[in-house]
């Protein structure tokens, strides 16, 4: 068996001598028989092989090489846009507090009668927001019972009735809104310029953010689409505060009067900022 191995080895290194022979003379002499043909096409077929094999073999690297660089340069943009992201938010949040701020000051510029505190909400007193929300100040700013609070409208030139502070902390205060049944407002009709009723926040009506104006004399001329605000009157809140706008009328037989569904002009899911109205004798909170 070791013969027989030791001769085909010996074979092979003899065919592949004459092999080499052959191609040599072959390029000597410009032409070749066709044995020597046969051995160029049998060697030119392996060299095709052994040399697309190494072109795919480093096309193959080329490909992983390239895969990684390009995986490297997305994770780079993904990053890069993750941060472009965070300062977009962070510049359009400061332009809105910036255009809430102007707003703000030209709300105080038109009603200077009265002192105003800015203040963030802070988080949910009541059942939800409608119903009441705590602020991020108290009474180490000058905050007291009973003061109201208000938003104002995209220009600032009107404010926007929200509710009274009902308790203060050194650092925080709670307020209870229009939308809490407990919360009861004079109200004057702004087209008409009469004394209307009460404006309260009404159970059947309070999930969908409306609250009543109740108590609507004989003579009312209300209708749909008057706009409701403070009368002022009793001097516990300040007059003309815009409440909200009226939807809808009914008559309340057991009270023998009418009543007016109101949607609130504040949208309180959406609320982030509001403004503490302080009277310039602050000892006794009237307005």
């Amino acid at each position: 068996m070791k013969n027989l191995k030791n001769k085909l080895a010996a074979t092979i290194v003899v065919l592949s001598v004459g092999f080499l022979v052959l191609i040599g003379i072959s390029i000597q002499r410009g032409n070749g028989s066709f044995v020597e043909n046969g051995v160029g096409v049998a060697f030119n077929s392996v060299q095709t092989i052994i040399y697309r094999t190494i072109s795919n073999t480093k096309d193959w690297f080329g490909f992983i090489t390239h895969f990684s660089q390009t995986k490297a340069e997305n994770d780079s943009l993904k990053e890069q846009n993750t941060k472009m992201e965070s300062e977009i938010s962070k510049y359009n949040q400061l332009k809105a507090e910036n255009t809430n701020l102007k707003n703000m000051l030209n709300f105080k510029s038109q009603r200077s009668e009265y002192n105003y505190i800015g203040a963030d909400i802070s988080g949910i007193s009541g059942v939800d927001y409608l119903n009441g929300f705590d602020i991020n100040q108290g009474s180490s700013t000058g905050i007291k019972v009973g003061m109201v609070v208000i938003s104002v409208n995209s220009d600032g030139s009107a404010g926007y009735m929200i509710g009274e502070i009902t308790s203060v902390d050194s650092n925080y205060s709670k307020v209870m809104t229009i939308s809490n049944p407990n919360l009861k407002i004079s109200a004057v009709n702004q087209n008409s310029g009469k004394i209307e009723g009460i404006v309260h926040g009404s159970t059947d009506y309070g999930s969908n953010g409306q609250v009543i104006l109740d108590y609507l004399p004989e003579d009312s001329t209300i209708k749909v689409g008057d706009s409701i605000a403070t009368s002022g009157v009793g001097n516990m809140f300040p007059s003309n505060i815009s409440i909200g706008k009226v939807t809808s009328i009914k008559d309340d037989k057991a009270k023998a009067s009418m009543q007016a569904v109101l949607s609130p002009y504040v949208d309180f899911t959406t609320l982030r900022e509001v403004m503490v109205v302080v009277p310039k004798d602050s000892s006794t909170i009237k307005y």
